[in-house]
């Protein structure tokens, strides 16, 4: 019967009820069909057809239920649970107008695996995040450490050149304003005015 029924089920789509009571979908049935071959939906979940009224067990569903693996069977002991996770209302019809609601708002999402896979998703990331940051290399180190050395010699050199400055100021107060007048001339610089005007010219070629 199976084969016959192959071109409509290609349209099915499925609510099902996770072990928390809330109704997940609905999902198409390449999708449901995975996970049940996977043995994320156990025998016993809670399933409805979309459109149809009520929650059956999902070994009770076909296609579904062609698709469980081989020890599906030992999950009897179960199916009080399944019954307390299906939705509230007497005969389902409730449950089944609620899922539907459920269904509108959330048709644009996309499919979802059950909580084990989620979960093993969460703990990738968090080790990802976990991760220390990487040390500097050897050649960052080196640099950092040359920035203070090398401000330290800018500072040395520009003190130098200061003191280099105040002797050559001396130097020049001591000599008479003539010899001002020739050094200027030597160095291609105006030769005319007081002696302070010349020294500092000279300072300035220096």
């Amino acid at each position: 019967g199976g084969a016959e029924e192959g071109g409509g089920a290609e349209e099915q789509r499925f609510f099902y009820g996770d072990p928390s009571g809330a109704v997940q979908g609905p999902y198409g049935l390449a999708t449901m069909t995975a996970w049940v071959e996977q043995g994320a939906l156990p025998a016993d979940t809670p399933v409805c057809v979309f459109g149809s009224e009520g929650f059956s067990a999902l070994r009770e569903v076909e296609p579904l239920a062609s698709a469980l693996p081989a020890a599906a069977g030992d999950t009897a002991s179960t199916e009080a649970a399944s019954a307390d996770a299906a939705p509230a209302g007497g005969d389902g019809t409730e449950g089944a107008a609620e899922s539907v609601g459920v269904a509108a708002a959330e048709e644009e999402r996309p499919a979802e695996a059950p909580s084990s896979e989620r979960q093993s998703k969460k703990r990738s990331r968090a080790v990802a995040e976990a991760a220390p940051a990487p040390a500097p290399s050897p050649a960052q180190a080196a640099s950092e450490a040359a920035e203070p050395e090398a401000a330290a010699s800018e500072a040395e050199q520009e003190a130098s050149a200061a003191e280099d400055r105040e002797a050559a100021q001396k130097r020049l107060k001591a000599l008479k304003v003539a010899e001002l007048r020739s050094e200027c001339e030597r160095r291609g610089l105006v030769a005319t005015g007081v002696k302070a005007a010349l020294i500092a010219r000279i300072l300035e070629a220096l």
